[in-house]
């Protein structure tokens, strides 16, 4: 392989890896589909002049900050609610509305079919109760969703690190006070345990 192609697989292969993902973060941002594909792309158009050195957070996190900013620039170009707008908040008083995704199926990598619809009904009160956190927490657990550590959701955000496991642990105790939640916890850890957290992963 040339030296000269590094740079373009390098971009290629996050494409492959983060497009959807990103896609789908830059929807629940309130974005309608064309605008959040409009951010991907500006991303990516951004990477294009990047290096793998100089990304010191990583690819991902890095893409996901850019996603970000360009997200709310939009929203603010839009006249649009900003729904994670309290960026450096501590805690937050929850709200009445929720930012509606144009994307409408999770894009899971949940395979098998049967299991998706026995789950179904969990599934989408997790969703519910994940959209009614405080909107500044509830992005804390979208980007947790899709596989971040701590440190990346702190990179992506600009918070501090030790912010983001109180936040997340304050996140996960309160759907954990659910009836249903409760419920299906107690089942869960007499048969085979899953745990919430995994279950939620499994939402988006």
């Amino acid at each position: 392989m040339k030296t000269s192609d590094l740079p373009r697989d390098w971009v290629l292969a996050s494409v492959e890896q983060y497009e959807l993902p990103l896609l789908r973060y830059a929807a629940r941002m309130g974005l309608d589909i064309d605008l959040a594909r409009d951010c991907v792309q500006h991303a990516f158009l951004q990477m294009c002049s990047q290096s793998p050195q100089s990304l010191t957070s990583g690819a991902g996190p890095w893409l996901y900050r850019v996603v970000r900013n360009r997200a709310i620039d939009q929203l603010r170009r839009t006249q649009r609610e900003i729904p994670f707008a309290a960026l450096h908040a501590e805690e937050e008083e929850p709200t009445n509305g929720t930012a509606h995704s144009t994307i409408t199926q999770p894009l899971s990598r949940e395979s098998d079919p049967g299991q998706r619809s026995a789950d179904s009904e969990l599934y989408a009160l997790l969703r519910g109760l994940v959209a009614e956190l405080p909107p500044a927490t509830r992005e804390l657990v979208l980007l947790w969703a899709e596989g971040m550590s701590h440190r990346d959701i702190a990179t992506v955000t600009e918070r501090s690190e030790g912010n983001i496991r109180v936040q997340l642990h304050r996140a996960f105790a309160r759907l954990r006070e659910h009836t249903v939640v409760r419920r299906w916890l107690r089942e869960e850890h007499a048969e085979e345990p899953t745990g919430l957290e995994t279950r939620i992963a499994l939402t988006r």
